[in-house]
């Protein structure tokens, strides 16, 4: 990937609603691997459109209150259902597990006031993910521009405003 195709540490703090700090404690524990990892003084890490998914439910599991063994347990689980995936469909499916763990959240704290909006969206731009990547599945390393697609079909979901999934949870 081009030097200029990577998300800097405060980018994807944002993007996903979470804090720089966050980002950091996330890469040190390794709940969060960056896709280039800094190499010394003046270098930094590099994360991909991918991570803004991860980075947003790390997010959501740290609200939820869950410490880091528990967190690390469902990142490990992740990990492995996407293990060799193509980029593409482990975006989609990234943010299939991503809807899977905001529910899971619901059922054990309770729905908050919005949930049912938000998992209607979350539906709806699945469907358009899965849309999108069926026609071009026989197509393997297809451009940057296809993952900010579904990027951008992710954001639309969320409103395009960091931490709106979080009202999705109605928190003890």
């Amino acid at each position: 990937m081009h030097e200029d195709r990577f998300i800097s540490t405060a980018e994807l703090a944002h993007a996903a609603g979470v804090l720089t700090t966050d980002i950091d404690y996330w890469v040190s524990v390794r709940l969060l691997v960056p896709a280039r990892e800094a190499s010394g003084p003046g270098t930094r890490r590099g994360f991909t459109v991918e991570h803004i998914i991860e980075g947003t439910q790390l997010g959501d599991l740290t609200k939820a209150g869950l410490n880091t063994q528990q967190t690390r347990r469902i990142v490990n689980v992740q990990r492995a259902t996407l293990a060799g995936l193509p980029a593409d469909e482990r975006l989609v499916r990234r943010f299939e597990l991503y809807i899977g763990v905001v529910t899971t959240l619901s059922e054990i704290f309770g729905r908050g006031p919005g949930y049912d909006a938000w998992r209607e969206r979350q539906e709806q731009q699945l469907a358009k993910m899965r849309a999108e990547l069926t026609p071009l599945a026989s197509r393997r390393g297809r451009p940057r521009r296809h993952d900010l697609r579904l990027l951008r079909m992710f954001l639309e979901a969320n409103d395009a405003k960091p931490a709106t999934h979080a009202a999705a949870i109605a928190t003890a």
